[in-house]
């Protein structure tokens, strides 16, 4: 490729990439969402707002697919639709319901229509999104007919696809008289043949036409869809003369010949000889010099489609000038390309010569194609998109606008006289007069801007040509010359009158919902009557839209429904609040709304009026009866000015107000109706909830009484050990010299004492309060060996001491754990021991089993061969208060059971035949896996660095127990004998831990860490009392204390809690 041709296409190139980069930003601008895509319904290109609408960038939807960004089904509905139009080219409309990228659903119009390629093929689609949630359409599609204004010097013509001459301007008539050009007959066949070709090749062209002893040059556009092509000439007749007068030297003329950077053809006029050739044509066709002389031009292959034969060459020896473009020609190696063919016929040294030149025009085709593709891409969009492009030159202080941009001003270009105006003009045809200043100030800042990349958008108010108002969206864009000078502005606007209207009717419908709900909101206050209403007619008169003064009031019907009562007002005077505090039915328009039960309106002061006050401004009223059913409630009565006209819209308003206010008064009155019958059921409920307790305690202590001598038995069993061991020790010291023997000892007395701790802690699982809230995660099978053995006070000691023997058998199976509360499944397992044990008089075993029933669910059953029950027993077993014990019995022990089990979502089952005893199965619900999870075991802490303790303690003994413990593990400790002595020294000293007991003379456990607190804010202490196991249950933490230990306390408890508190796991509480 020549340096000459290289230079032309990256010239051709960066006009294609300029142009396209201008129209891309102007599309940008386009608020409405814009696409493209090729024949096979891949996606091209789009604009920001199309970008936006799908939540994507370009580059995540260029070169895809609609089935790669939307669910199937959608994708394949606009697919069909996509390819219908590209089957059938045309224009396809429709409207369909999408979701944004927002997740926003809007009801939208998609207008598409096909482009072609420069071949006249399909080469895809481009489509618009116009959003219509808002708006409508705000017009429909003008038939772009342009006209010509008849006063143009030159020669203006529109010729239809047939031939058919349909408009000639003035000039036109005039200029070309020879043709004889009248309207609606044929045009002479040279301009046929012009347009024919213009409309076959869907391009413009420009080309020179004699007209006797003048030429033209006519400019044709074509006008496919409409069927015609105008011709805009222009007469160059001197300009040819000054050629031809700039041509005569022949020695010029060889060396332009030469040098031309186009290829010439000299051909002999009468025999149509090639007579020369210039280098260039050799050189662009690739054929040698010599295989042009000498032969005549239609017995050269590659022109075989400009000069066939010699008849063609005598046409063009008669019409002695011929421009053809857009021509094809091959080169000698194959290459295809588009020629401009122009000759024209001269003298040479009195030789009648004709010169053709031959020039390479396809990079030019293929950028004006593109241009010309891309500008009815933009035209198409703007227009779809109802939008119109303007551009503003700053020097001149003129605008040029578009066809779109009068379109949407519901006018032409012809009718305002072209398509440029002054800014002056501008404003004051279209402009509202309250936003000139706004506009001009917009238009002064882009001048005076300083930033090269300055844009804006604006709304403002507009006139239309038929001076009907709208609104008009703008956004507009700069261009700076080399001196940062603002030279040009441009940009799009867009007709957003319907968009406005439709907001203001949202906003009213907005206020009046959110009026409503608040109403509602209001109607579910725990307030009176008379307050509601108050505040509901505030609530209503506060409403701007509504063309309501700001007075009003409601009236009440009274129980006899004859008269209305004044219950609430707002700006009465004195006056009318005396006449209307009470209006008999059927007097005045508020009385007349409550007879008749309908809407009373007045739109001034007429006879209906027949309570007035002296002096009284005209007004009107709206009297709404509030009603419940055909029951009349009361009336709101709300005042309007003077000459108000009755408004459909708000009547249905307030008519939802008054169905809304007649509801919430029923319920209102059926609620302080009822407040008085629920005070009276609250009260009766606590009642029985007391009753209730007491006889639950009553079955507790019944329980203990039960448990009470057997207690005591163990109690002495216990201390047997402790004490005569201790005896043995003391009184004989030669039993110390047995160090093996004293050690056995140590150690019973040691398990003794841990023994009557346990004993200590069963009873406290007897008196300690429920916790509904502490479910957590248990083993059954523990808790009935813990209930075993905490009931053996009564089914062994008890029973042995009558002579009965009673035996516990178990069959625990490996379970999962159950969420539940420990204390209550207790309960429930003493009730069914003491059952079971009275159910066997004579003894027997009683026999626990645990087993799963299914993945679900866990199996407990207990089991006695005592006597049995019978059918009707059974079926009353678990009513409150049925017992077959007599007097020892409450009626209410498996009724408790059976509580218990419900509100652990149990199943209770009961077997049993008179004679043979009974099984009581519970089915308790396994929680999930992930629940259902194994703590970690506590592991021996590791051992504290020596530390300085206060000990504080009135018992000497257990003093001296704590201090011997913790001076075994090397901490030095100090010892104080009650409250006010430890703290004391607490003052004097340095202590890392304080260990003190609760129950102390002179100052408590609770005022020592209270006072320790403030002395040394976050020092952990310990609270050691013989109380802690029921402070745990009560969830008791005295201020100032990290953690509370129950007495008696073992060296390794201590060890732990020790480490708990200074690792910081404890909590000080109120320090």
């Amino acid at each position: 490729m020549s340096i000459h041709e290289q230079l032309e296409r990256k010239q051709a190139t960066e006009e294609i990439t300029n142009t396209l980069w201008f129209q891309q930003v102007l599309l940008d601008a386009v608020p409405s969402p814009i696409f493209y895509k090729d024949a096979e319904c891949v996606y091209i290109g789009g604009n920001k707002a199309f970008a936006q609408y799908l939540g994507l960038s370009p580059e995540q939807f260029i070169g895809k697919t609609v089935y790669d960004i939307a669910p199937e089904a959608l994708a394949k509905k606009y697919d069909e639709a996509d390819r219908d139009l590209l089957n059938n080219p045309g224009v396809q409309t429709y409207e369909s319901s999408v979701v944004y990228a927002d997740g926003t659903r809007h009801d939208v119009v998609f207008n598409k229509a096909t482009f072609t390629n420069a071949d006249g093929k399909v080469a895809g689609l481009i489509g618009v999104i116009l959003d219509i949630t808002e708006r409508k359409q705000a017009e429909k599609e003008i038939n772009a007919m342009a006209k010509f204004p008849a006063e143009n010097p030159s020669p203006i013509l529109r010729i239809a696809r047939d031939g058919a001459l349909l408009y000639v301007n003035e000039a036109g008539a005039s200029q070309l008289h020879e043709w004889h050009l009248q309207v609606g007959q044929v045009v002479p066949p040279i301009l046929r043949e012009v347009v024919d070709h213009s409309m076959d090749n869907r391009t413009t062209r420009e080309l020179e036409i004699p007209h006797g002893e003048w030429v033209y040059s006519f400019f044709v556009v074509p006008i496919v869809d409409a069927g015609y092509a105008n011709l805009y000439g222009k007469n160059i007749t001197d300009s040819k003369r000054k050629d031809e007068t700039l041509s005569a030297s022949e020695v010029r003329y060889r060396r332009l010949f030469e040098a031309a950077r186009d290829g010439i053809l000299i051909l002999d006029a009468e025999t149509g000889m090639v007579v020369d050739v210039n280098p260039f044509l050799v050189e662009l066709l690739g054929f040698p010099h010599d295989a042009f002389l000498g032969k005549k031009v239609w017995e050269l292959g590659v022109f075989k489609d400009i000069v066939a034969n010699q008849d063609k060459f005598v046409e063009l020896q008669q019409k002695g000038y011929v421009r053809y473009e857009n021509l094809p020609l091959e080169t000698a190696d194959g290459r295809k390309m588009q020629v401009e063919f122009v000759s024209n016929v001269y003298l040479a040294n009195d030789v009648k010569v004709i010169q053709c030149n031959i020039r390479d025009i396809t990079e030019r085709k293929r950028v004006e194609n593109a241009l010309r593709l891309s500008e009815s891409q933009l035209s198409d969009a703007l227009k779809m998109a109802h939008s119109g492009h303007w551009e503003y030159d700053v020097g001149s202080d003129m605008f040029t606008f578009n066809d779109n941009f009068y379109r949407i001003f519901r006018t032409t270009a012809e009718k305002m006289g072209g398509y440029k105006m002054s800014s002056a003009d501008y404003a004051r045809r279209f402009c509202h007069p309250d936003d000139i200043h706004l506009v001009g100030m917009e238009t002064q800042a882009a001048i005076e801007t300083t930033d090269p990349n300055f844009n804006r958008q604006l709304e403002h108010r507009i006139f239309y040509a038929d001076g009907e108002p709208g609104y008009m969206e703008v956004r507009f864009f700069i261009v700076k010359d080399g001196q940062g000078r603002t030279v040009k502005t441009y940009g799009v606007n867009q007709d957003i009158t319907e968009r406005k209207r439709a907001e203001d009717v949202l906003v009213q419908n907005y206020e009046t919902q959110a009026a409503m709900n608040a109403l509602l909101n209001l109607s579910m206050e725990d307030i009176f009557v008379t307050e509601f209403l108050e505040r509901a007619l505030k609530l209503m008169l506060s409403l701007k839209w509504l063309a309501f003064e700001s007075k009003g009031c409601i009236f009440l019907a009274n129980k006899e429904g004859k008269t209305l009562h004044l219950e609430t007002q707002q700006g009465l005077s004195e006056t009318m609040l005396t006449m209307c505090c009470d209006i008999p039915f059927g007097r005045c328009l508020c009385g007349r709304a409550a007879a008749e039960r309908t809407i009373q309106f007045a739109d001034c002061l007429d006879d209906r009026h027949e309570l007035r006050d002296e002096g009284m401004v005209s007004h009107g009223h709206y009297c709404v009866p509030i009603l419940s059913g055909d029951l009349i409630l009361g009336v709101m009565n709300l005042y309007v000015r003077a000459g108000h006209a009755r408004d459909q819209k708000e009547v249905e308003f307030l008519k939802a107000v008054a169905n809304t206010l007649g509801g919430v008064i029923e319920r209102k009155r059926a609620k302080e109706a009822l407040r008085e019958a629920n005070m009276q059921l609250q009260k009766s409920l606590e009642e029985l909830k007391l009753t209730q307790q007491k006889v639950i305690q009553q079955e507790r202590l019944s329980a203990l009484g039960h448990m009470a001598s057997g207690i005591a038995h163990d109690f002495n069993n216990v201390l047997m050990p402790i004490i005569g061991f201790s005896e043995l020790l003391l009184s004989d010291h030669s039993t110390l010299d047995d160090r093996k023997e004293s050690l056995h000892m140590i150690e019973m007395i040691l398990s003794a004492g841990k023994d009557a701790r346990q004993i200590v802690r069963r009873l406290r699982a007897v008196y300690r309060e429920d916790d509904d809230a502490d479910y957590k995660l248990v083993d059954i099978s523990k808790i009935v060996e813990s209930s075993i053995s905490l009931t053996m006070p009564k089914w062994k000691e008890e029973m042995s001491a009558k002579g009965v023997s009673i035996e516990m058998a178990t069959d625990f199976q490996p379970v999962p754990r159950i969420k539940g509360n420990e204390s209550e499944i207790r309960e429930v397992m003493t009730n069914l021991i003491f059952n079971a044990v009275d159910a066997m008089p004579k003894g027997g075993v009683i026999t626990f089993r645990v087993l799963p029933k299914n993945k679900t669910a866990i199996a407990l059953e207990v089991t006695d061969r005592g006597i049995g029950m019978d059918q009707e027993t059974l079926r009353r077993c678990m009513e409150p208060f049925f017992t077959t014990k007599g007097v020892q019995g409450s009626g209410l022990g498996l009724a408790m059971v059976y509580g218990i089990v419900e509100r652990h979502e149990g199943v209770l089952e009961i077997e049993s035949n008179p004679g043979a005893g009974t099984t009581i199965r519970i089915l308790f619900p396994v929680p999930s896996t992930t629940e259902n999870t194994e703590k970690e075991l506590v592991k021996e802490p590791e051992a504290l660095p020596s530390m300085r303790i206060l000990v504080i303690d009135d018992e000497a003994r257990a003093r001296n127990l704590i201090s011997r413990i913790l001076q075994a593990d090397s901490h030095s400790v100090i010892l104080a004998e009650d409250g006010q002595a430890g703290l004391d020294i607490f003052r004097g000293g340095e202590f890392d831990l304080v260990i003190t007991d609760r129950a102390m003379p002179n100052m408590s456990g609770d005022e020592v860490a209270k006072e320790a607190q403030n002395i040394r804010p976050g020092i952990p202490i310990i609270m050691l009392t013989g109380f802690g196991d029921i402070m745990k249950d009560r969830g008791e933490c005295p201020s100032g204390v990290t953690l509370v230990m129950s007495k008696p306390v073992t060296q390794k408890e201590l060890r732990h809690a020790m480490a708990s508190v200074m690792a910081g796991k404890g909590r000080v509480v109120g320090s």
